[in-house]
């Protein structure tokens, strides 16, 4: 009798003692991840897009997964290490980056921002690295110069061409440090600041000083579009009832432009609490809010926002690029994150909440956001368009899979 043979024949006789050969039922699936597979079975089958999914509690990663494909030429299919492209969600890495430079004494989060970039315009009023992160520095918004100068989204948009439009500049939206509005060209400059101080551009500092000692493999700043980066989610959209190729052409960092895991995000995410990188003093500062120079509160602080969720405090950040979409929340007094990442154009927010409401139990019956209503079809052609807000921002409505998308 060959080896195999009596390894089967061992096998028989210990489960015939163990109860007349019924084999042990199969260890049964958590509640929390029964109702995670749930919310994203619609994107789990072939042909079809999709979500990555990770969550952290209490010092380690307790589920990772991905629902649908990477690439769809290729039927590669997304998981825990499939690098996506996390859009605005990257602003907090640029932020942490200006952070470590202050710890080093290399910079002064409120010298004038004149003296590391001379090239900025002088206003009239001193604009701080400070007011680039809070988005108060009243610098209009790169993207609406893009729009308003005749450039399309779906362009090659460089990192030159932002400085340059900089350098263009005549006027501001407001004094620095009067009001808020969200401004991605404060954080292509915090990019461009950090590479002035340091001596490395964004890329190899965050790779240098977060990125390795985290052990964020997959993490990077992607400032070369003809970069292959191996195994990475593709952006794309669904129209007339097929998928398509939505191409992102940022050459930009800082504001966006970072590829990430939703593995590594959890690592990222513990750092909140056991630090590796920096101390806790240096994570306190970095979570808080920010102010206008009058004192008052504003919901914004170094690259993160303050939000609630079913009663619970996190701090957060969401990211919107071509199809790409992004959620990235911890919460501090459970010591839990959650991340969602995206390639099919999906609104992120409905799934996040839920996800979030299978773990934590819900302290309030309210969430941070409205109940998700569904249009009528003509409501939502006649709301397609191009609006501009009372701040002088672009805010675009298209048509999506579900309803009316914002960017």
């Amino acid at each position: 009798m060959n080896p195999r043979s009596w390894l089967a024949l061992g096998l028989a006789v210990a489960l015939s003692a163990c109860g007349g050969g019924k084999q042990a039922p199969p260890p049964s699936i958590p509640a929390e991840q029964a109702k995670v597979d749930a919310i994203f079975a619609e994107y789990a089958r072939p042909g079809s897009p999709g979500v990555a999914v990770g969550i952290y509690r209490g010092g380690k990663q307790i589920y990772s997964a991905g629902y649908g494909y990477a690439d769809l030429a290729s039927n590669v299919a997304i998981t825990p290490h499939t690098p996506f492209q996390i859009a605005s969600t990257s602003k907090q890495f640029a932020a942490f980056s200006a952070v470590l430079l202050e710890r080093d004494g290399k910079l002064d989060l409120d010298a004038d921002l004149r003296d590391y970039l001379p090239y900025v315009p002088d206003f009239g009023r001193k604009i701080t690295p400070r007011h680039l992160i809070y988005h108060t520095s009243g610098l209009r918004d790169q993207w609406d110069l893009f729009l308003l100068g005749g450039r399309s989204m779906s362009d090659r948009l460089r990192q030159s061409q932002i400085v340059t439009m900089v350098k263009r500049q005549r006027g501001l939206n407001f004094a620095p440090g009067a009001g808020f509005e969200y401004s991605n060209t404060g954080y292509t400059l915090l990019a461009e600041l950090v590479g002035a101080v340091s001596g490395q551009t964004l890329r190899e500092f965050s790779d240098t000083r977060i990125f390795r000692p985290l052990g964020m493999r997959d993490t990077f700043f992607s400032d070369d579009l003809s970069e292959i980066i191996p195994n990475r989610a593709h952006s794309y959209e669904q129209r007339d009832g097929k998928w398509h190729l939505a191409p992102l052409n940022y050459e930009t960092v800082g504001a966006t432009g970072l590829y990430a895991t939703v593995e590594d995000l959890l690592r990222w995410a513990a750092n909140f609490t056991r630090p590796v990188v920096g101390d806790a003093a240096l994570i306190r500062e970095f979570s808080e809010m920010g102010k206008l120079d009058d004192g008052s509160a504003i919901p914004y602080g170094f690259g993160l926002k303050r939000m609630t969720f079913s009663g619970h405090e996190a701090v957060y950040h969401n990211g919107s690029d071509a199809a790409f979409r992004s959620q990235f929340a911890y919460f501090p007094e459970q010591d839990f994150a959650v991340v969602l990442l995206a390639n099919n154009g999906m609104n992120l927010q409905p799934a996040f909440e839920k996800v979030i409401a299978a773990y934590l139990p819900a302290a309030t019956t309210q969430n941070s956001l409205p109940a998700l209503t569904t249009p009528e079809p003509s409501l939502v052609d006649a709301l397609q368009g191009t609006y501009l807000t009372p701040g002088g921002s672009t805010v675009l409505l298209s048509k999506g899979a579900h309803g009316l998308v914002l960017q």
